[in-house]
C-alpha cells in the first residue's frame, strides 16, 4: 500500500491488514523496487515512509526508467503550504518543494528524444511553483521555458489553487501555443461561509473574478473543478449557493465528493448536528 493513507497510518496498516506484503509513503515510490525484493527475498514486510528535502526521483532528470508512448508525467514539486481545514496532503506530503527549472527542463527534454510528445506536469499546488525558492522562476514562466522545447507538442498541468492564479499564469493560456486550453480549478463550495469554513483563502466573487479573466483571454478554455458536498455545517441555502455557481459556470467536468473527516484536520473536529 503506498500513498497519503500509507503515509499517515505506517506499520499500523501491517497490524491491521495481516495479507500486506509493504507499506511506502508519499516521499518513497522510489523504493519500490527494492522492497519488492526485500519481500521476495527474505520474506520481511518493509515500512518506508521517511521525509526527504528533495527524493532522488526529483534530484537527477535520468534517472527515471525509459518511458514508452507519447504522454509521460513529469514532477515539478511536492507537498502544500496551504492549510486548508478539510485536506491531509501537508501532514502527508510536507510543505512545499519546488525542483529546479534546469532539472525539469532538462527531464523534458530527455523523454522528448524518448518519443514523448504531451507532458503532464504534476504537483499538490503547481501555481505556487518556486515561491519557496529564492532566485526561482514562476509557474508561469517555467511553462514558458517548457513550450520552447522543440519536439514537444502538448503541455498541461494539475492541481491548481484558486489563490494562486496568477495573471502571467492567465496569460500563458493566451500566448503559448503548446499549453492545452484546459484549467483543473478546485473551486469547492460556492458559498463564502463554508469557503471560510474550509479555509481556502478566496471568496466566490474572487474565484468568478478569476475565471471571467481567464475566459477573456482565453475563450475556449475547457474548466473541470472539485466539489465537496456535506461539509460540516452545510445548510440548504449554501448547498443552494454551490449549485448556482454550477450553473453559472458551466463547467466542462465536475469530481463532485461527498464530505469524509480526515484525522488530524480541522475539519474533522467541527461538530456536526447531521453526522451524529
Amino acid at each position: 500500500m503506498g500513498g497519503c493513507v500509507a503515509q499517515q497510518e505506517g506499520a499500523n496498516l501491517l497490524k491491521r491488514l495481516p495479507h500486506l506484503d509493504l507499506v511506502f509513503g508519499t516521499h518513497n515510490i522510489h523504493k519500490l523496487p527494492q522492497m519488492v525484493e526485500q519481500v521476495q527475498v527474505s520474506r520481511s514486510r518493509p515500512v518506508e515512509t521517511a521525509f526527504y528535502r528533495e527524493p532522488s526521483y526529483m534530484e537527477d532528470p535520468q534517472s527515471r526508467t525509459e518511458v514508452q508512448g507519447a504522454k509521460a508525467f513529469v514532477t515539478i514539486m511536492q507537498g502544500c503550504n496551504k492549510v486548508c481545514s478539510f485536506c491531509i496532503v501537508p501532514y502527508v506530503r510536507g510543505r512545499e518543494v519546488s525542483r529546479p527549472s534546469a532539472r525539469i527542463v532538462a527531464e523534458i527534454e530527455s523523454l522528448v528524444r524518448q518519443g514523448v510528445q504531451e507532458v503532464m506536469l504534476l504537483g499538490q499546488n503547481v501555481n505556487s511553483y518556486g515561491k519557496t525558492s529564492p532566485g526561482e522562476i514562476s509557474f508561469a514562466e517555467l511553462l514558458g521555458r517548457v513550450n520552447q522545447i522543440d519536439g514537444l507538442q502538448r503541455i498541461r498541468f494539475t492541481t491548481s489553487h484558486p489563490q494562486d492564479l496568477s495573471p502571467e499564469l492567465i496569460e500563458a493560456f493566451a500566448t503559448l501555443d503548446k499549453l492545452c486550453e484546459h484549467l483543473h480549478l478546485p473551486v469547492q463550495s460556492g458559498a463564502d461561509s463554508v469557503l471560510s469554513r474550509m479555509r481556502r483563502g478566496y471568496t466566490r466573487d474572487e474565484y468568478l473574478g478569476r475565471i471571467d479573466r481567464l475566459r477573456k483571454r482565453c475563450a475556449n478554455v475547457a474548466l473541470s473543478t472539485d466539489i465537496i458536498v456535506g461539509f460540516p455545517g452545510e445548510t440548504d441555502a449554501e448547498f443552494a449557493n454551490t449549485l448556482e455557481m454550477l450553473r453559472q459556470l458551466e463547467y466542462d467536468e465536475i469530481f463532485s465528493f461527498m464530505y469524509s473527516p480526515r484525522p488530524q484536520t480541522v475539519s474533522a473536529k467541527i461538530y456536526d448536528d447531521d453526522s451524529r
